[in-house]
Order: structure tokens, then C-alpha cells, then sequence
């Protein structure tokens, strides 16, 4: 029974691996979350030593969660932009609300076609006409 839970969380941690996507070793069962919630190195730190390494992107494990960390700024573009019906979703936060059930949620928090209804609706906002009318006054 132990050697199969193992094997489970072997295969687990090799996710990345086998989607040919590089990335740093992991721990069993933890993957890379010590790395990132270490006390003695802060985490965005760790991500930037890791990009470093891997310049365009690059997969990590966060316990039981897969996290694509991209770094280049045209993949970044084709994934948030071109390929956004793919790629909607941000990591929910540990103290965040039910964005998909609260209708008082901010657009930072808030996930899917929620998300880019509001980002649809905001976004003549923040138009750079806009900003620059803004400035002037």
C-alpha cells in the first residue's frame, strides 16, 4: 500500500517532466511549495532564481497544485490574450471568497467568464486616451 502511494506521488510530481515542460526537482509530497513558502528566501525571489534557469517558462508543483510560471513576455501575450478561452484562470488565493458565487468580488479575484466580463466592461477605463485625459487635470 505504501509503495503504490509512492508510485501515485511520484507520477504526480513528474507532471511537468512529462509534458516536456523543464522545471525544478521537487520534494515528495511537496513538490516545490517549500521552496516557495521558505522562510529564509522570499518566494518571489525563488521565481526570479528560477526564471534565471528556465528564461521562457518553466513548471512547478505547489503540494498537489501545477503552476506554468512564464517569463517571456510573447508567450505571456499569446497566453493572456490569444489563447485566453484556454488559459482564463488565476491561482485562487488561500483567504479568497467564492468568485464564482459572490457577486461583490473584485476583478483581481474574480475567475473565468465573470473575470472577462469584467475585464471587458473596465477596460475602455484604462484606454490610454483615457489615462492621458486623466493626467492632464
Amino acid at each position: 500500500m505504501i509503495k503504490r502511494k509512492k508510485l501515485y506521488y511520484n507520477y504526480q510530481l513528474s507532471y511537468w517532466y512529462r509534458r516536456g515542460i523543464p522545471g525544478p526537482k521537487g520534494e515528495l509530497f511537496w513538490g516545490n511549495l517549500k521552496a516557495v513558502t521558505g522562510r529564509e528566501y522570499v518566494n518571489v525571489f525563488q521565481i526570479r532564481d528560477w526564471s534565471k534557469i528556465f528564461p521562457k517558462y518553466f513548471g512547478i508543483k505547489k503540494g498537489c497544485r501545477n503552476t506554468l510560471v512564464i517569463s517571456d513576455a510573447d508567450l505571456a501575450h499569446e497566453v493572456l490574450v490569444r489563447k485566453f478561452e484556454y488559459f482564463h484562470a488565476h491561482e485562487p488565493q488561500p483567504l479568497e471568497d467564492d468568485s464564482d458565487n459572490n457577486k461583490n468580488v473584485l476583478i483581481f479575484t474574480s475567475h473565468g467568464l465573470r473575470w472577462k466580463r469584467l475585464r471587458t466592461t473596465s477596460n475602455p477605463i484604462f484606454s490610454v486616451t483615457n489615462l492621458k485625459k486623466h493626467m492632464r487635470s
